[in-house]
C-alpha cells in the first residue's frame, strides 16, 4: 500500500473567499489514526485474494488503484469495487471526476475556441507559462510540454503482508 498526492489544482471556498490560511481536508487517511489506512488496505487485499476471479469490479482494465497478480497476469479492482469495500454505505449523490492532468484542466478546454487576442486566454496563459517557469523541471511528466502535467508524489510502500 502506499499514498500518492500531487500539487494541489483546485482552489477551495475559503481560499476564493480570501480566509487564509485555509487547510484541505483529507478523505482517505489522516496522521493521527493510521488505523483507518490499515484497516482500508487489509480489505482491498482479503477482496482481492479472495475474489480476484469472480469479482464484477475486477479485471485485466488497468486501473492504478489495486490489483492481484496470478501467473504473471495483473487484476486490477476498478473504482467502484474500490468504493463498496472502504465505504459499503456510501450512497453516491453527486461526484465530479479528478482532472486528468493538473496544469490543464477540462474546465480549461474552451480557451482552445477562442480567439487569440481574447484577454481572459492571454491572462490563463501567462499564469500557466509563469507556473511552468518557476517549477522545476523535476516536478514536469515533460518540461518541452506543460499539457503533460505534474508527477505525483509516491510515498514509499507499506507491506501488509
Amino acid at each position: 500500500m502506499r499514498f500518492i498526492d500531487i500539487i494541489d489544482s483546485g482552489p477551495t471556498v475559503k481560499s476564493f473567499a480570501g480566509e487564509l490560511p485555509y487547510n484541505d481536508e483529507l478523505f482517505y487517511w489522516t496522521p493521527e489514526m493510521p488505523q483507518i489506512s490499515i484497516k482500508q488496505g487489509h480489505l482491498i487485499k482479503n477482496y482481492l485474494d479472495n475474489n480476484w476471479s469472480t469479482s464484477p469490479f475486477v479485471s485485466t482494465a488497468r486501473t492504478d488503484l489495486a490489483y492481484k497478480k496470478v501467473n504473471g497476469v495483473r487484476y486490477w479492482l476498478n473504482k467502484d469495487g474500490l468504493h463498496s469495500l472502504i465505504y459499503p454505505n456510501y450512497q453516491l449523490a453527486l461526484t465530479a471526476a479528478k482532472p486528468e492532468n493538473t496544469v490543464v484542466t477540462e474546465r480549461d478546454i474552451w480557451f482552445y475556441s477562442v480567439e487569440q487576442s481574447n484577454v481572459a486566454l492571454q491572462t490563463w496563459k501567462m499564469g500557466v507559462n509563469k507556473l511552468w517557469q518557476i517549477l522545476p523541471d523535476y516536478w514536469k511528466n515533460n518540461p518541452n510540454d506543460f499539457k503533460k502535467g505534474l508527477k505525483l508524489c509516491w510515498s514509499k510502500d507499506y507491506y501488509l503482508t
